[in-house]
């Protein structure tokens, strides 16, 4: 069997037929170096693959165009090893794989389809139209990385995805900006078909966060386990608190701002009392109703039977439970249970 066939049965998708620049791509990652040898192996693949119906019919190219290509100088500006599987089939060829083809230096989208444009080609290629302000976009290595999701696709071809609010921390605190730069840098790329940002980005809370900094403490905020899941609630102000060692208006007044990226505040700025209040573990096993320390956040009547709990879990008195219940009992409505454990 050819080895252009062996790598494609191992396809991680099942194909209908094959695109002549997918058939490319894999003759390009067995054969890095052209030889006679490789090319007629190929040509004995193409011609086996056609006669079992695996190649798609098209008028614009044929096995000659294709043995011609394979052995032809590699495109300007791609992989010299390979042109990520079927990218180059599509009609037109997507935005977001012409995107991870700038260039670093210059980092100009339009200079990418210019450079595809005027490769010397045997085979049929159609990029996609731009307009004017999309071809101007300077791309860096850290907007690609932010932009593209590289693992989703069919054999790794890159596709834009749905960014969150660490991934706008990441990319500032990446590129030495600001998190307002950073915003309105990347809502820029949905002229060429990126999703728009979590939020609009306007309005008191954006004023706020104009001059945002992100560092090592806001990459964690918004973690999985903490804001990641997009829900600033009272337990989640008492987990990054407790976390950091901050107090509750602290955390509060850092992380209750980015509502103008889509984070959903459920909780209102802490009182006077609760202000300077800076949770323990114990506070976030206590106040968790699994007492777990993770959501679900304990809420309502709080029963004897479940401070009893509190009590065997964290090593606290059952007066010094209720004590902290009753620190926390405006900020998360509760009601403690007076009395003892129920028999």
């Amino acid at each position: 069997m050819a080895p252009h066939i062996r790598v494609m049965e191992e396809w991680p998708e099942p194909h209908q037929a094959f695109g002549p620049w997918e058939l490319i791509d894999a003759y390009l990652h067995e054969h890095r170096n052209q030889t006679p040898r490789g090319t007629a192996e190929f040509r004995e693949a193409v011609t086996a693959l056609d006669a079992c119906g695996l190649l798609t019919a098209s008028p614009s190219w044929n096995h000659d165009a294709l043995i011609r290509q394979a052995t032809a100088p590699p495109l300007d500006g791609l992989p010299p090893y390979g042109y990520t599987g079927s990218a180059l089939d599509a009609a037109p060829v997507s935005l977001a794989y012409c995107l991870s083809l700038v260039n670093n230096r210059t980092g100009r989208v339009g200079e990418a389809l210019d450079r595809l444009k005027a490769a010397r080609k045997h085979l049929p290629l159609h990029l996609p139209d731009m307009t004017a302000e999309a071809r101007s976009l300077q791309c860096s290595a850290y907007d690609r990385h932010t932009l593209l999701d590289r693992s989703s696709g069919i054999m790794g071809i890159p596709a834009f995805r749905s960014l969150t609010i660490r991934d706008l921390l990441e990319h500032a605190h990446s590129d030495g900006g600001t998190l307002s730069q950073s915003v309105h840098h990347l809502s820029r790329f949905t002229a060429i078909g990126a999703p728009p940002l979590p939020g609009d980005f306007t309005g008191p809370d954006a004023e706020t966060l104009a001059d945002f900094e992100p560092d090592r403490f806001d990459l964690a905020a918004f973690d999985p386990g903490l804001l990641g899941p997009g829900t600033l609630g009272p337990l989640e102000l008492v987990l990054v608190a407790g976390r950091f060692g901050w107090t509750l208006k602290r955390t509060y007044d850092r992380y209750a701002p980015f509502r103008c990226l889509g984070l959903n505040v459920e909780v209102g700025e802490p009182t006077r009392h609760e202000a300077e209040m800076t949770p323990t573990w114990y506070d976030v096993v206590i106040l968790s109703e699994q007492l777990t320390g993770r959501t679900p956040a304990l809420s309502g009547a709080v029963t004897a039977d479940h401070i009893a709990l509190c009590s065997e879990e964290t090593d606290l008195s059952e007066a010094e439970v209720r004590e902290r219940l009753r620190r926390y009992a405006t900020l998360f409505q509760l009601q403690p249970e007076e009395g003892q454990k129920a028999s």
